[in-house]
């Protein structure tokens, strides 16, 4: 497909409700913007397929703790995935097609893996965006497994659930983290990696689809608009600063935007 026509199944995608998104969809529509011609459909298959063969393992009488080594014996001892810690800003870490080929990711890739093997298994599996690293959560009746997925599924800490008149505060920081959240940090990496490596032209796409999963956060406009000037896409830029200006007109940083928005305008008219 054109990358238009994958931006409009990314749209179509995100614009579910939260609880419809399907991660791992939108996990290789992203990648697509590498493979044009990815088969979503085939990945996801395997996926489902690799949830069949781990199936076996698992029965009600296990506990949790030897459900999630059972996963991580079928996941990191079988199938051989692990972190890539020898090349970890590789773009390939970020596309999901290719850490199911390479068996090769960072924490968010190979958490989105988990967890969609997880929630094929019925289980109860969650993504938690702590800063700088992205871990998995299992949760029970009365507790929350934290677990590092970028560390071969090692168990890193378990947590009782507080009644309802304790300080639920204190679990906020391990709450899990929602379809678009996950998708935003996946986007977010990529997007860094890019601007690091100054391929702004990639960096914009992965912006573009940052805008339609986030519409209300007034720095990925802004990002998107900065980007878009960069690659001299001079009306997309304009569209950008439009919309944030008319959507977050008080917002730290508006009056530098709105300077932006007539520098751009005046090349717009220039250029006609």
């Amino acid at each position: 497909m054109f990358p238009e026509q994958w931006l409009q199944r990314f749209t179509q995608i995100v614009e579910r409700p939260e609880d419809e998104i399907d991660i791992a969809e939108a996990a290789l529509v992203i990648a697509a913007d590498e493979y044009p011609d990815l088969d979503v459909a085939l990945y996801l298959a395997r996926l489902d397929e690799m949830a069949a063969h781990a199936r076996p393992r698992f029965h009600a009488a296990l506990s949790p703790r030897d459900q999630i080594a059972a996963l991580n014996e079928y996941l990191f001892g079988q199938v051989g995935l692990r972190g890539n810690r020898e090349a970890y800003y590789d773009p390939r870490n970020s596309y999901l097609n290719d850490v199911l080929d390479r068996r090769l990711g960072i924490p968010i890739t190979l958490s989105i893996v988990y967890i969609e093997i997880g929630r094929r298994l019925g289980f109860p599996l969650g993504g938690v965006a702590m800063p700088g690293h992205f871990i998995v959560r299992w949760k029970t009746d009365d507790r929350v497994i934290l677990i590092d997925v970028f560390d071969e599924g090692h168990v890193i800490g378990q947590f009782p659930l507080p009644q309802p008149a304790d300080a639920q505060a204190r679990l906020t920081w391990i709450q899990p983290a929602s379809p678009r959240q996950i998708l935003g940090r996946l986007l977010s990496n990529l997007r860094a990696i890019f601007v690091q490596n100054e391929n702004f032209a990639r960096a914009l796409r992965v912006a573009e689809k940052m805008v339609l999963l986030q519409p209300d956060a007034p720095e990925v406009l802004r990002d998107a608009a900065l980007l878009a000037y960069r690659q001299k896409s001079y009306r997309r830029a304009a569209d950008f600063l439009e919309t944030y200006l008319r959507e977050f007109p008080s917002a730290r940083g508006a009056d530098q935007m709105r300077t932006y928005l007539n520098e751009i305008e005046s090349i717009v008219l220039r250029l006609n």
